[in-house]
């Protein structure tokens, strides 16, 4: 099964997410999987008392020898570079939040920091852009799969052609056997080109101490939540650098062997939303969201991804997204406040996260 989940429970569907339950899973009739070399390709058929279960494999051959024959890969290419300069399509470009009101809503979370109410929020804010017509998904997945092949990228159409799309750099639990798999991803930085420019990249993220100070928020908030379900790390935690095509994180990959078996849907329930896409105490920081942002997330931060028969499954958290409803896309962006921050920075660090979607469906080469 393949789907995702609302961000809060207090799920409200406004013209953005009017095409979209608070949670919702497909059964695909293709699944395609590719780890590490190893492909598998799964033919998903309902078979009822009605239907002859021999009828429904020699379906199944046709589809495969059909695919054969046609070829299942689509063309090679790259799609960042065409024959010539990179052109854009026809859209204007709306932030409902102004600089202000994101001021006044930094202030805040860090007033509430001041007071020892909180530790750190996680704000997010949208953009709407609108097109002269509906941009090219197939094209926005083929650029996202160019610039991050190392993220987490996911498509899923409604019937009404809405649809809901990104390239998340977060897990947040893969259950693979009796293995338990998350990661604390917060601290960032904007990735510059040159291989000099990103190893002073790389210095400043590990020197900072508004980045260390909220990423040790977000690995003490994960670890706390594990341990309340006997999940203890059995390995030596080491926080690296995740390098993107815009931006550095500071990553700590987590992998566990709980003590007893649970759904990988529990996992989900008890994990998110974690502190690096709600904040640190959880129900206070929920509470702030609520209050300060007027745009509901709907899906955006929320759990995305599959899981099996078994109980077994990946799910990411559906960061550096968007919904497109037609000729119409709205972005969503967030940043991490802690005490240290500042509106003018975290302003600019939304600006970051927009790029991958915004490039993505305004590049037309």
């Amino acid at each position: 099964m393949a789907g995702g989940f609302s961000f809060s429970s207090g799920y409200l569907s406004d013209k953005v997410w009017q095409s979209f339950a608070p949670g919702c899973f497909v059964l695909p009739h293709f699944q395609h999987e590719l780890v590490e070399e190893r492909e598998w390709l799964t033919i998903n058929v309902l078979v009822d008392s009605g239907v002859d279960a021999r009828e429904a494999v020699d379906h199944c051959c046709e589809i495969l020898s059909d695919l054969d024959r046609k070829g299942a890969n689509p063309p090679q290419g790259n799609p960042s570079h065409g024959a010539g300069a990179s052109t854009h399509t026809t859209h204007t470009v709306e932030n409902p939040v102004a600089k202000a009101e994101w001021r006044g809503m930094v202030v805040e979370v860090l007033d509430r920091i001041g007071t020892g109410q909180i530790n750190k929020v996680a704000l997010a804010r949208m953009r709407e852009l609108n097109f002269a017509q509906p941009p090219d998904t197939n094209r926005a997945m083929a650029r996202l799969a160019h610039r991050y092949s190392n993220c987490y990228r996911f498509l899923f159409h409604q019937e009404d052609d809405s649809v809901f799309l990104g390239a998340s750099p977060e897990l947040l639990c893969a259950l693979d056997g009796e293995r338990l798999h998350t990661m604390a991803l917060a601290g960032t930085a904007p990735r510059r080109q040159s291989t000099e420019a990103a190893r002073n990249g790389h210095r400043e993220m590990l020197s900072s101490a508004k980045n260390q100070h909220e990423h040790h928020i977000v690995v003490n908030n994960l670890l706390a939540r594990l341990h309340e379900f006997n999940a203890i790390p059995d390995q030596a935690l080491r926080t690296g650098i995740l390098s993107l095509h815009n931006v550095h994180h500071l990553r700590t990959p987590v992998s566990a062997t709980p003590r007893s078996a649970r759904h990988i849907l529990e996992w989900l329930e008890h994990l998110h939303p974690t502190a690096a896409l709600g904040g640190d105490p959880t129900n206070q920081a929920m509470v702030l969201i609520d209050e300060l942002e007027r745009q509901p997330r709907g899906w955006y931060a929320a759990p995305f991804g599959l899981f099996d028969r078994f109980g077994h499954g990946t799910f990411c958290v559906g960061i550096r997204s968007a919904v497109i409803h037609k000729a119409r896309a709205w972005l969503f962006a967030g940043a991490g406040i802690v005490a240290g921050s500042r509106p003018e920075l975290e302003w600019d660090e939304t600006e970051w996260k927009f790029q991958p979607m915004h490039q993505a469906l305004t590049a037309l080469s």
